[in-house]
């Protein structure tokens, strides 16, 4: 046959597996074994490279037989020597296997027939020695069936008209594509398109990323239940002991028994990319064991108070924490997830969901794991698969092909592959994804060695179908911002003040880099002290990015070019009422009219800001359908200035009554106060600076109404804005 790629298979040029072509020969046979006869209840098992017993791999029915797979890369002929290595692998297969009823020989050559004279050709001495190995086991009292697997089985096999079988052609027989170089150059392409978006050399670490693990089914992290097993004996084995010592024979028992299930499941052999991992089991196994602790604790609290009798609460309560340590693994969101296979992740602009998958997928890499990585804003409004095979240099390969290859590579390296599309929402995104997505995931679903990874802003979703996917929300440095800032900052070579904690805005990645890109520009090595107020934050984040642009677009330094254009931004955005933004159009015309560009990317303001992630594109419902919009990325910073406008048009002689009318008073209405609670906070900080009142003192009576209403800011909430931050500095005590 030949290939997909128009190719006839040459079994000579098989892909190298574990540093052999014979090792590929044994993976591409375990992989087609995989695919036969996968009947209902049956289980496929692969024996382990230098473990496998005469056996590649076998599968085992539910009436207790088994079908083998032995594969013999003889290419260069069939003789004495060769029978005799495979007579040895069968007799070793018989031997551990005793329910083994069929064996299958693999070979990468079609055995030839030319008899002449006395010799034997190489199909006479095949069939030679399987008719008496068949008489050798009947003699035995064993049923054993042989089959050839020739190369022309095989050929036949990767030729039929199933992407699984096809798309193994396409890996196993391309030496060139699809391998780990090959998806390095891929990736490494893309990751330079994404520019600044990804920094590897002041990257952080945070939680999230062990739920891209989970759904790639990283090999490492299947080990960790044969861990917990093996915590959970050894503090078994201690309570046992003392429970014994303390005349509870029956008690050990029954705490032993109630474990036993659970440390059997634990340390069964992992669960393979495209299986179940038994989570649920578990958990319920681990909630029996536990329950069985908690009996014995009363058992050992009937009994007189002995001398010894804490060592066994002590040791009962080891194994307790051994198992409860379980039980809260299994409830983490990597844990949780593990058996899906797709995840969105979400997050506003500048949280690093960008750097999270690129971040990824180099480690992927790393470990010769398959991992393709595409961006939103290279694809058009067509056919996201034919655009993403023309990215790939696959366009003679059908998506199925595609698919079924990158399947292929997942099994080999014994993973699951993943196709990272990061931000739905750029450039084209609404057009390209809003019917193809739920399409584009279907067909990804039908390979189960393949995964989806996906990022989106989280303003977009809503224009989306993803119901049916699993979805987690990127928190950026939140939780635990000091340490992620201080690593980060570390990493950079900046040094931070002594005060303990930062504001929220350092919680963002984008933030962070914008500033540190800032003080290195100055060849400065420690944040400014002296940040006493947002105002200052933001005077400080807006220096950042303006003198960034101003680098990046050569701009003479005197004449204050990007921060003038921010302000005369930022400012009309303050005009704008309720959406604090303005359209596309007018966006650039103001921009424009400032510095004009040209027509010149590289020249432009608009461009250079939104490249910066100081500006955000968005989009917003107007009139019924969506309108993209132009915004401040750091939404605290235009709520603050928002505020000010605002609060710069009250009547300082009748403070109250200007809080009793439009605009202001819509604000706090108690049906619509929600959609404003970054406005409400600024309002709340800025009142007491500008007209020594609070917020209270200003409003209605029943304005946001009470502790016991329904508003989302009860009174104790507006008053703790002002109790926790006066000044709402950069470094906050709590």
């Amino acid at each position: 046959m030949e290939d997909k790629l128009g190719q006839k298979l040459d079994f000579t040029r098989i892909r190298n597996h574990r540093g052999t072509q014979m090792g590929g020969f044994e993976e591409l046979c375990c992989q087609l074994a995989a695919l036969e006869d996968p009947a209902e209840g049956s289980s496929f098992i692969r024996k382990g490279s230098g473990a496998d017993q005469g056996l590649e791999c076998y599968r085992s029915y539910l009436d207790g037989h088994e079908v083998g797979w032995q594969a013999k890369y003889f290419i260069n002929g069939f003789e004495s020597g060769q029978v005799s290595d495979l007579n040895d692998s069968l007799t070793r297969a018989l031997a551990a296997h005793p329910q083994l009823r069929k064996f299958v020989v693999c070979l990468p050559i079609d055995l030839r027939d030319n008899r002449s004279g006395k010799k034997k050709s190489e199909t006479q001495r095949f069939e030679t020695w399987r008719d008496k190995s068949v008489a050798a086991a009947a003699t035995a009292g064993r049923e054993l069936t042989i089959e050839l697997w020739s190369a022309s089985s095989i050929e036949e096999r990767l030729g039929r008209d199933n992407p699984m079988y096809s798309g193994r052609a396409c890996y196993w027989f391309d030496a060139v594509r699809f391998s780990s170089t090959w998806f390095r150059e891929k990736f490494d392409i893309v990751r330079s398109n994404l520019g600044e978006r990804y920094s590897p050399e002041s990257h952080v670490d945070l939680p999230i990323q062990q739920q891209l693990h989970s759904i790639s089914r990283a090999p490492e992290m299947l080990l960790a239940p044969h861990d917990w097993a093996a915590k959970v004996m050894y503090n078994l084995d201690g309570a046992s002991t003392s429970l014994r010592r303390e005349g509870l024979q029956q008690v050990a028992d029954q705490v032993r028994e109630a474990c036993a299930p659970l440390l059997q499941s634990l340390t069964a052999p992992p669960a393979l990319p495209e299986e179940l991992v038994a989570i649920e089991s578990w958990a319920a196994l681990c909630a029996t064991a536990l329950a069985a602790i908690v009996e014995a604790l009363d058992e050992l609290a009937k009994k007189e108070l002995e001398k010894d009798i804490h060592i066994t609460r002590k040791d009962l309560f080891d194994l307790y924490s051994a198992l409860n340590r379980i039980s809260r693994e299994l409830e983490s969101e990597a844990w949780k997830i593990i058996n899906k296979h797709e995840l969105l992740i979400s997050g506003p602009a500048g949280i690093g969901k960008s750097h999270l998958l690129a971040d990824f997928g180099e480690r992927q890499l790393e470990r010769k794991r398959p991992f393709v990585l595409v961006l939103t804003n290279s694809l058009t409004e067509g056919d996201p698969w034919q655009q993403i095979r023309g990215l790939l240099d696959l366009s003679l390969v059908t998506t199925d092909e595609l698919l079924g290859a990158l399947d292929a590579a997942a099994e080999a390296a014994g993973c699951r592959a993943v196709i990272a599309v990061d931000a739905l929402n750029e450039r084209h995104g609404i057009t390209l994804w809003e019917t193809r997505l739920q399409g584009f995931v279907a067909l990804v679903r039908k390979f189960p060695r393949v995964t989806l990874a996906l990022t989106v802003r989280s303003t977009y979703i809503h224009f989306f179908p993803l119901e049916n996917l699993t979805r987690t929300e990127h928190p950026g440095f939140s939780g635990q911002s000091n340490a992620a800032a201080k690593a980060y900052l570390d990493r950079r070579g900046i040094a931070r003040p002594s005060s303990p904690h930062l504001a929220r805005e350092f919680e963002n990645p984008l933030f962070l880099r914008t500033c540190c890109t800032y003080l290195d520009a100055e060849n400065l090595k420690q944040l400014p002290k002296g940040l006493d107020g947002i105002s200052t934050i933001f005077d400080f984040y807006l220096s950042a990015a303006a003198r960034k642009v101003e680098l990046d677009l050569r701009l003479v330094p005197q004449r204050n070019i990007p921060r003038r254009a921010l302000n005369a931004f930022l400012q009309a955005c303050s005009e704008q009422g309720d959406t604090g933004a303005l359209t596309v159009e007018s966006t650039f015309e103001l921009l424009e009219g400032i510095h004009p560009s040209g027509g010149f990317t590289e020249k432009s303001l608009f461009s250079a800001f939104l490249g910066e992630g100081v500006l955000t594109q968005d989009v917003e419902w107007h009139e019924g359908s969506p309108q993209e919009i132009i915004r401040f990325t750091f939404e605290r910073f235009s709520d603050h200035l928002r505020a000010k406008h605002l609060l710069d048009q009250v009547d300082r002689s009748d403070i109250q009554g200007s809080f009793r009318k439009e605009p202001l008073a819509g604000y706090f209405s108690l049906y619509k106060s929600w959609k404003f609670a970054g406005l409400v906070e600024a309002l709340a900080v800025q009142i007491p600076e500008q007209f020594g009142l609070e917020l209270f003192d200003v409003l209605p009576t029943n304005a946001l109404r009470s502790d016991t209403g329904s508003t989302p800011f009860p009174r104790t909430v507006i008053k703790q804005l002002r109790a926790f931050d006066p000044a709402q500095q950069l470094y906050v005590a709590s």
